[in-house]
């Protein structure tokens, strides 16, 4: 059925601002994305970080990057840390990290399910359920983790992007991801996409058991289906490659730091155009434009790499109007920084994104008058289309974190299924991992869905400086009632000035009375 889907990709590039690259299905702009020419410290980037605060109490460390803001790495005893010990390094391992009680932290010596997560967005799965981790291998994570204080090296990746106020986030868990495979150093998981079924899957779960490099987890993606193992080794061959070379740089960069080390970029993520070419470009995609014949020299000079096949449905634009306005795509861009989005019937949905959460309203149009019969049914379609809208806008936006969807009371419980069911189907091509409870008796729904970056609208708006991003300015009767209560103060200090004047002249030694 994804085969039934026409794709294409544009790509907008820019030499100082942004480049943006918009996806197309059916004719209809499904995600945008963005991306600024300097930015520094993206998803995937992979450093030799410095360790600057131990947060014990939320299981955390502060490890400097080189970003405006330091960095926050959650620690996992499963993991394993790739750690430098320099020189600055202070403390001793019983000073190493605590829980909030001051107890060396311990794991029990127990099964463990270790878990892979892509991270270009697909959902992943464990081929074999639960690894069976030797007590010895437990035991060597937590006795590296605990040899880690202030002014430790070590190799670290960024998972998220700065948000607001918050630094980017980092894992000890390098995830290199290829065409085909993500690799990752000092696990043992072998993963799948839970988009492969049936014998391709068994077939790649078999490939990647034969061809799992000792000490190495892998994980299969969706571009693998029907690859050769030829095609498989070669991608493979690539990530090993590149692991090698970060620790090559790591090690010398460790080892030049000296007394003062500063942190160190090991790789840098793949740009988000090649990053597009290798986790969407496939047969689905009818053709690849681009406006910058560098670009297109990128591109193909990837392609020729990874799929010479397609080499042949990139496209170079050389028209005099821009790339975006003259494929229709400019003003359903500026559609996707709007907080209202329309529906048929007249319905609409409201879109806030605050700090804590997302909350989206679905109000009802001219379909809802009616007899109680047409109007559960006008509830019904307003509610179904919403859910195919919200889908979609997530994706174009960018959304993540915590979504809540109000939608329009239903009173039969099947009707509210079918609302489930509709949202369920919807989100299935979103590469981000997504998961939505059922319909709440108070007509809500919650959603999660995979943050690693700002949303769109982050990227293209600030907040107002007039309302300071509240979207409200302060009503006329409040400004006047301020006013008021500014006057009576002046009024209550003046008076008491002028009485505090009376009592010190009336004190001055000599002065008649009638001059009071």
């Amino acid at each position: 059925e994804a085969r039934d889907v026409a794709v294409e990709i544009f790509i907008n590039s820019s030499e100082c601002t942004m480049q943006r690259i918009a996806i197309v299905e059916n004719k209809k702009l499904v995600q945008l994305l963005l991306e600024p020419v300097n930015s520094n410290f993206q998803v995937g980037n992979v450093y030799l970080g410095v360790v600057k605060q131990l947060l014990p109490g939320m299981n955390g460390i502060f490890v400097e990057i080189g970003s405006s803001r330091t960095a926050l790495l959650e620690v996992n005893m499963h993991q394993y840390p790739h750690v430098f010990y320099g020189d600055k390094a202070q403390g001793n391992e019983e000073d190493g990290l605590r829980n909030k009680d001051g107890i060396v932290i311990d794991v029990n010596e127990e099964e463990i399910e270790e878990t892979v997560d892509d991270p270009n967005g697909e959902e992943m799965e464990q081929s074999d359920g639960k690894t069976n981790v030797k007590p010895a291998t437990v035991l060597r994570k937590i006795g590296a983790w605990r040899k880690v204080k202030r002014g430790t090296l070590m190799v670290v990746q960024v998972k998220k992007e700065a948000l607001r106020q918050k630094g980017p986030q980092l894992t000890a868990t390098v995830a290199l991801a290829g065409r085909y495979w993500v690799l990752v150093p000092q696990v043992s998981t072998i993963g799948v996409t839970r988009k492969i079924n049936g014998l391709e899957r068994s077939r790649l779960k078999q490939l990647a058991r034969e061809l799992q490099p000792p000490g190495f987890g892998l994980t299969v993606r969706t571009e693998a289906v029907g690859r050769s193992r030829e095609e498989l080794e070669k991608d493979l061959a690539r990530l090993m490659e590149t692991w090698k070379s970060i620790l090559e740089r790591a090690e010398v960069a460790a080892a030049a730091g000296g007394k003062d080390p500063v942190p160190v970029l090991l790789q840098r993520a793949m740009g988000q155009t090649l990053r597009t070419v290798r986790d969407l470009f496939n047969n689905e995609v009818e053709r690849f434009v681009v406006d910058s014949s560098q670009t297109y020299q990128e591109v193909t000079a990837y392609l020729q790499e990874i799929a010479p096949h397609l080499c042949d449905r990139v496209e170079l634009y050389s028209g005099k109007e821009p790339i975006f306005e003259a494929f229709n795509l400019e003003a359903e861009i500026e559609k996707s920084s709007s907080k209202r989005v329309e529906l048929p019937n007249g319905a609409y949905l409201v879109l806030e994104e605050t700090e804590a959460l997302v909350s989206i309203d679905v109000n009802g149009g001219v379909g809802m008058l009616g007899d109680a019969t047409s109007q559960r049914e006008a509830v019904l379609e307003v509610n179904l289309a919403a859910a195919r809208k919200i889908a979609t806008e997530l994706r174009l936006r960018d959304i993540g974190g915590i979504i809540v969807v109000d939608f329009i009371d239903m009173e039969d419980p099947s009707h509210e299924r079918l609302v489930f069911e509709e949202m369920r189907k919807a989100i299935e091509r979103d590469r981000s991992k997504v998961v939505i409870s059922e319909i709440s008796e108070f007509g809500l729904m919650e959603m999660t869905r995979a943050r690693d970056r700002p949303s769109v609208t982050s990227r293209v708006t600030d907040s107002c400086s007039c309302c300071g991003g509240t979207g409200r300015i302060e009503s006329v009767e409040m400004t006047l009632s301020k006013i008021e209560r500014a006057v009576k103060k002046i009024l209550v200090t003046s008076l008491e000035n002028f009485k505090t004047d009376q009592t010190l002249v009336s004190s001055l030694p000599g002065q008649p009375e009638e001059q009071l």
